[in-house]
């Protein structure tokens, strides 16, 4: 079926690869969701499907622009990203920054890999792939998480004892299970 001038095409959907920056080995997501999903909806996709909890403050870069949640007093150069649609937003970038957690700052690069059909995809948002498990929270940005993988395999590492009380059953950094985030995933709306 063609279009007509008159008659726009329905949105497609994006696949996404959302990778956590300079994480070794990487630690990343393939998505799909619609193209017209805010950048609030798209925060919560992103969430569930690298495994956060959604604890912190994040932002995006996109096109030169930082995008979230605006300071509520008005002191900030942040745009609102509650009705802001990605493909809209995106113009005719394929790759933006997402930024979890300021402080341990999570950076995240994110790229539009291709544009499929609506119809090949009966559940949104959907993860397709992925490998390696998410950091835990707070643990301080990717040289804590490093130091915590280093105590948990080193008995003599002066912190094992207390990441061993965090992880009685341990950490398997390779974990990751596409079944699980899509029962996640599933509890989004998009």
């Amino acid at each position: 079926m063609t279009t007509s001038p008159r008659t726009p095409a329905k949105p497609g959907l994006y696949q996404l690869h959302i990778a956590l920056a300079d994480s070794d080995p990487l630690i990343w997501r393939r998505v799909i969701v619609p193209q017209t999903i805010t950048l609030a909806r798209l925060h919560l996709v992103i969430q569930v499907a690298m495994g956060w909890e959604n604890a912190h403050l994040h932002q995006y870069l996109i096109n030169g622009v930082w995008y979230g949640v605006p300071d509520p007093d008005g002191e900030s150069t942040i745009k609102s990203q509650a009705r802001r649609s990605l493909v809209k937003t995106l113009g005719t970038e394929t790759t933006f920054r997402y930024v979890y957690d300021l402080g341990d700052s999570w950076d995240h690069v994110v790229t539009v890999e291709q544009v499929v059909p609506r119809s090949k995809y009966r559940n949104l948002p959907t993860c397709i792939a992925g490998e390696n498990a998410c950091p835990p929270e707070d643990i301080g940005g990717l040289g804590g998480y490093e130091m915590m993988l280093e105590a948990l395999g080193d008995p003599q590492h002066p912190e094992h004892g207390l990441f061993r009380e965090f992880f009685p059953y341990g950490f398997d950094p390779q974990d990751f299970s596409q079944r699980d985030t899509n029962f996640w995933l599933k509890g989004l709306e998009v």
